[in-house]
C-alpha cells in the first residue's frame, strides 16, 4: 500500500527532543505523500485525532510519541480499517522495539513511505481501560506510574529504574 495522505499526531511532551517537521516534509514531500500534522496538548485529543483523521480519509495516521501517544492513536483507531503506522519518540517505546520499528526519524517515515507489511495486533480491554502492549500491576506499575514525566526528561529510560529503586526501598521500610 502505497500512502497518498498521512495525519501525523504529534506529542509535544514527548521524551526526545529532536526537530522533526523538517524530516516528514523531506521523507514524505520525497515520496509524493501529503500530510498533516495534529498537535496534542492533552490527554485524549490523540484518540479524537485519530478517529477523525480516520473518519476524514486519510490512508495512514502515524503516532510520534511514547507508547501513551501511540496506545491513545490506536485507541482512536479501534474498529476502523485505517492502519497506524509509529515514528518513536518518548522515552521507552517499547511497542515500536517489538515491532522493529527504527529509532531514526527518517527511518522510520521511509517505513511508511513505502508500507509493504501491515500487521494486525491485538488490543484488551480491563475495566473499560484500553491496552495494547501489556497489562502491569503492583510492582510494575508502581515503577511505571513513579517515572515522572520531569524524572524522563532528565534521565531517560533510566527514570524506571530509579523509579523501581525507590519502590523497593520503600517497600523495605
Amino acid at each position: 500500500m502505497k500512502p497518498r495522505k498521512i495525519a501525523i499526531i504529534v506529542n509535544p511532551a514527548v521524551g526526545q527532543d529532536k526537530p522533526v517537521l523538517k524530516i516528514f516534509n523531506d521523507v514524505f514531500t520525497r515520496n509524493n505523500i501529503d500530510w498533516d500534522i495534529f498537535i496534542t496538548k492533552k490527554s485524549g485529543d490523540a484518540k479524537r485525532f485519530a478517529y477523525d483523521a480516520s473518519e476524514n480519509g486519510y490512508d495512514i495516521v502515524v503516532a510520534h510519541g511514547g507508547d501513551g501517544t501511540v496506545k491513545e492513536v490506536a485507541h482512536g483507531l479501534l474498529g476502523k480499517t485505517t492502519p497506524m503506522a509509529i515514528i518513536p519518540g518518548g522515552t521507552a517505546n517499547i511497542l515500536a522495539i517489538e515491532l522493529n520499528i527504527p529509532f531514526d526519524v527518517a527511518s522510520a517515515c521511509n517505513l511508511i513511505s513505502n508500507c509493504k507489511n501491515i500487521k494486525t495486533i491485538d488490543t484488551g480491554n480491563i475495566n473499560n481501560e484500553f491496552f495494547i502492549l501489556r497489562v502491569g500491576m503492583g510492582f510494575e506499575a508502581d515503577m511505571v506510574r513513579g517515572a515522572t514525566r520531569s524524572l524522563k526528561n532528565m534521565i531517560g529510560g533510566f527514570a524506571y529504574g530509579l523509579s523501581a529503586l525507590g519502590d523497593i526501598f520503600k517497600s523495605r521500610n
